[in-house]
């Protein structure tokens, strides 16, 4: 799930200021399309154990908070920024993303973890 993760981070970079907010972007993305597979609380619940489990050993990650519908995501990024750094926000974020996936990874299966969060690009597209 790390190299899946990396991959998921780098797609969204082209269009972020810096880790961190590539971080946020790609985590966002993710949680957003599981919530289409597993719903709202389904995808909410994935990611908030997630945190949870990431927050121990990534501090950075304690200020962020989870937001429900309508707008659901995380917010807390810039607070994470000023306290704990660009680096080690990024860091939890990253972290945050891989054991979501992982979590996610062993009630369905890592390939198909894959193929709900980063499906392959038709060549032809």
């Amino acid at each position: 799930m790390q190299e899946l993760t990396r991959r998921l981070i780098a797609s969204e970079a082209a269009q972020a200021p810096d880790p961190a907010a590539a971080a946020h972007a790609a985590l966002e993305r993710v949680f957003r399309s599981l919530s289409r597979w597993v719903g709202p609380a389904g995808a909410h619940a994935l990611f908030a154990r997630a945190l949870t489990e990431t927050s121990v050993t990534h501090p950075a990650v304690g200020a962020l908070e989870l937001r429900g519908q309508p707008e659901m995501g995380l917010s807390g990024l810039a607070a994470s920024i000023a306290t704990h750094g660009t680096d080690a926000t990024a860091a939890g974020l990253e972290a945050t993303l891989t054991a979501a996936l992982g979590l996610l990874g062993r009630l369905v299966g890592d390939d198909v973890v894959t193929r709900l969060v980063d499906p392959p690009r038709d060549a032809d597209a």
